[in-house]
């Protein structure tokens, strides 16, 4: 995973609730102590409530990230449910928006993503998503397709965070959608 990391330039700036239990706070953090450890730069704003007593990952580590210096060319990246909410984060002026999301639950029972989950994506460079159903849903609501990716995220990552550098991996993504420009 390193050697695919070590192209992307500047900072990337993740915002996601990374202190909080959900499996979007879960995976944001395991996602970006990995990139971190492997030498990306990364600066962490945390959105929504604040649940104490997480132990699932380095804290001390997280917490750091919250000063790290930003950098340009800089990519935000969006760890969160997609919605018109999205518009109105605060965060520096991104090169490249990233929304990293899962709406699973809503394709497979409407078929699409939900029209007020739309507005947010829109805004938009890419859309990761975990599942290649989701990807179909956004591609028959008319998001071009090379605008929207199946990034694998699998849940054994606390256990396998090698699992991090596959070929449909987030280090992959990273390398591919964010290295030199």
């Amino acid at each position: 995973m390193e050697e695919q990391l070590r192209a992307v330039p500047g900072t990337i700036v993740w915002l996601a609730p990374f202190y909080n239990r959900s499996g979007f706070g879960v995976g944001a953090r395991t996602i970006v102590s990995a990139v971190h450890r492997a030498g990306v730069r990364v600066r962490i704003i945390s959105v929504n409530q604040v649940e104490p007593g997480i132990d699932d990952c380095d804290m001390a580590l997280i917490k750091s990230l919250e000063s790290t210096k930003v950098v340009p060319p800089i990519t935000v990246i969006v760890s969160h449910v997609p919605g018109r909410s999205l518009l109105d984060l605060k965060w520096p002026e991104p090169n490249v928006r990233i929304l990293a999301t899962t709406v699973f639950d809503c394709c497979a029972d409407a078929g699409s993503p939900p029209a007020e989950m739309l507005e947010g994506c829109r805004e938009m460079d890419q859309i990761w998503l975990h599942v290649a159903g989701e990807r179909e849903s956004f591609i028959a609501a008319g998001f071009p397709p090379e605008m929207v990716q199946t990034i694998y995220w699998p849940h054994h990552w606390l256990e396998n965070p090698a699992s991090l550098a596959g070929k449909s991996g987030i280090a992959s993504a990273l390398s591919r959608y964010v290295g030199p420009r």
